[in-house]
């Protein structure tokens, strides 16, 4: 059984393909006027916007901040943002998906970074439609930067699961993002133990796809869980 495959629309494959397909363009423009032009588009939105949090229908519902996220300009993010109306969890409206978790799937980790910079931000919130968080994205598609990044913040829930159980250390043991396990292992509160319905856990699924450091790694933090709560008792 692939855990991956589950967490999205499993009876309609295509889904899984739209909702992040995107565009190959040959780009002509340097890297500075690509920035530049963007900056200037963002500009003139937010001159003549009455709604700053608009999903826009040419662009499949997304509001002007999704897609600055999606894209990658971090400069164009932090200045919708300032907008004193901006709603930075507004989610695309055919994905159902925040910002956030758009830039933790592509791994833009300076968007994820100025994004979280944002009070109203909620860190946890990802997929409205499949319960998939921002940091669960940024797991299973390997982007270690924007990992270490959410596991800074206070109120990360490193455990949060998909709506199909699926946590982000059972999609990291699966794939076998042997850094980004051992960083989920850090996590004071991880659950290595959880269970989805099935009997599936992080490291039976490890196992059966013969990630043998991660096994090593899921196996050392469960013994020394297990050392550590015996101390404890003996010191009482």
């Amino acid at each position: 059984m692939h855990l991956i495959y589950k967490v999205w629309r499993a009876d309609s494959p295509q889904a899984l393909c739209n909702d992040f397909k995107s565009e190959t363009r040959h780009e002509r423009r340097s890297y500075e006027g690509v920035q530049v032009d963007a900056m200037n588009e963002a500009k003139q939105f937010l001159a003549e916007t009455k709604d700053v949090n608009c999903q826009l229908q040419g662009n499949n519902g997304a509001t002007c901040l999704w897609l600055a996220a999606e894209q990658g300009h971090a400069d164009v993010v932090q200045e919708i943002l300032r907008h004193p109306k901006i709603d930075p969890n507004k989610v695309r409206l055919s994905t159902k998906t925040t910002p956030l978790l758009i830039a933790a799937y592509h791994g833009h980790d300076e968007v994820v970074e100025v994004l979280l910079g944002h009070a109203d931000i909620q860190v946890n919130v990802g997929s409205t439609d499949t319960g998939a968080s921002p940091l669960f994205m940024a797991v299973q598609e390997g982007r270690e930067g924007s990992v270490e990044i959410l596991l800074r913040q206070n109120n990360i829930d490193a455990n949060k699961p998909t709506e199909k159980g699926i946590t982000p250390l059972c999609v990291a043991a699966e794939l076998g993002h042997e850094h980004i396990v051992h960083l989920l292992l850090q996590v004071a509160d991880i659950n290595v133990r959880h269970t989805l319905n099935d009997g599936t856990t992080a490291m039976s699924t490890a196992v059966s796809h013969g990630h043998r450091k991660t096994v090593g790694m899921l196996e050392a933090h469960s013994t020394a869980g297990t050392i550590g709560s015996s101390s404890t008792v003996g010191d009482f």
